[in-house]
This record gives structure tokens, C-alpha cells and sequence, in this order.
């Protein structure tokens, strides 16, 4: 009669701790990590309206001709705002010259539909890709480039239309002919290393900060 007494009274007490251990609080699931969809620099620069960010030291500021390193081609074409070059070593002993990114204002493409449709200069048939919201207009005009005496150049424009102006981003990476040199002379920057570093640049140009905070979705260059 005890033992089934106390078989009785064990098996009252595994029901309860039972019962309580389903009716515990659940513990919240931590909230995902938030993401960005451009990567947040440390070297920024601003005008006021736009906030331009890229990687030092592999990339540096430049906001006069002078500043770019010496090379055929320049980094950013002349007329820049803001010229981001690149200042890495990765490229030394290849055809590579020179890579950047130049910003500008076209305070003459005042209104969202020329700055989003009229060419760069030089290039009058090149059709752009445009991608408008509420709070800007973006477009892509690809590819462009120039060729002379053994160098070219080759990259994209980017207009970016936003509180009431109208922005020019160009991305270029300029080469001299491997062709010319002597064989084993120097490494040929290959097609990777052209694509690792318009990737890099791409980068920068979609990290471009807005008055809203956002980045801008430019259409692809490709």
C-alpha cells in the first residue's frame, strides 16, 4: 500500500514539473543583424547633398588635377568635383595606369529628364538605362572610353538626379598596350583584374549616401 502510495505521488510530481516546463515563457529568437545593400566607408566626403564614401588606402581623394598620380591617362577626366582614385599596389608591373571614379555637377542638365537621357559628351547615340523613384533618378550610359598613342581608357557614366541636381559619376581604368612591351617584361592586367577592379568601383558608386540616408540602385553597366 506505501509503495503504491509514494509510485502515486512520484508520478504527480514528473506530471506537474511536466506541465510547468510546457508553460514557460519562450525566450525572443535574437532579431537578424540589419544589412545594407552598399558597403559604409570610413573616408567620406560631402557637398552638402550627397555623401561620397571609398576605401583608404586602396583609394584616395583627390579634388584638383594636380593631386592624381602622374600617369597618360588620368585617373578622372578634368573638370572633376571629386576624383576617388585608386592608390593601391595590387596592379605594379602590368599594363595598368590608372582607375577612378570622378564626380561632377552638371549645372546644366537641370531638370531629372536631361539629366537622366542627355549623353556624355562625344557619345550623342548611346541610349541610357534609367531607373526612376520618388526620390531620385539614376541612369547608366555604358560602355565609354578613348584610345591614342598606345593607351585607351574604358568605363561607364553615371547621372544621378536628386534634390534638384544633377550629378555626373564616371568610372574609367586606363591601360597601355601590353602588345608594346617586350615579352616578360611585365604582367598583362588581365580581364579579372579589369573586372576585380570595376567591381571596386561600382562599389563606391553605389555606396553614394542621399539626403534620405539611402543609396541609389543604378542600372547595371552591363
Amino acid at each position: 500500500m506505501k509503495t503504491t502510495l509514494a509510485l502515486i505521488v512520484v508520478l504527480l510530481l514528473i506530471a506537474v514539473g511536466a506541465f510547468a516546463y510546457l508553460r514557460r515563457p519562450e525566450t525572443p529568437a535574437a532579431a537578424p543583424a540589419a544589412t545594407s545593400t552598399a558597403p559604409a566607408y570610413d573616408s567620406t566626403i560631402s557637398d552638402g547633398t550627397i555623401t561620397i564614401g571609398y576605401p583608404a588606402p586602396e583609394f584616395g581623394l583627390a579634388v584638383t588635377r594636380e593631386q592624381l598620380p602622374a600617369s597618360y591617362i588620368p585617373a578622372c577626366d578634368e573638370g572633376f568635383a571629386y576624383c576617388v582614385y585608386y592608390a593601391g599596389h595590387a596592379y605594379d608591373g602590368t599594363n595598368f595606369e590608372s582607375a577612378g571614379v570622378g564626380i561632377s555637377r552638371r549645372d546644366d542638365l537641370g531638370d531629372r529628364a536631361s539629366c537622366s537621357t542627355t549623353p556624355p559628351d562625344g557619345y550623342d547615340a548611346l541610349e541610357p538605362k534609367v531607373a526612376s523613384t520618388s526620390g531620385y533618378v539614376a541612369a547608366t550610359f555604358a560602355p565609354v572610353g578613348d584610345a591614342g598613342a598606345g593607351h585607351y581608357a574604358q568605363g561607364a557614366v553615371y547621372r544621378l538626379a536628386v534634390a534638384d541636381r544633377c550629378y555626373e559619376i564616371e568610372t574609367r581604368i586606363g591601360e597601355s598596350q601590353f602588345a608594346n612591351y617586350e615579352p616578360g617584361a611585365i604582367r598583362e592586367f588581365a580581364v579579372a583584374d579589369r573586372a576585380a577592379l570595376e567591381s571596386e568601383m561600382r562599389r563606391i558608386v553605389e555606396a553614394i549616401t542621399l539626403p534620405s540616408g539611402a543609396h541609389p540602385a543604378f542600372p547595371s553597366a552591363k
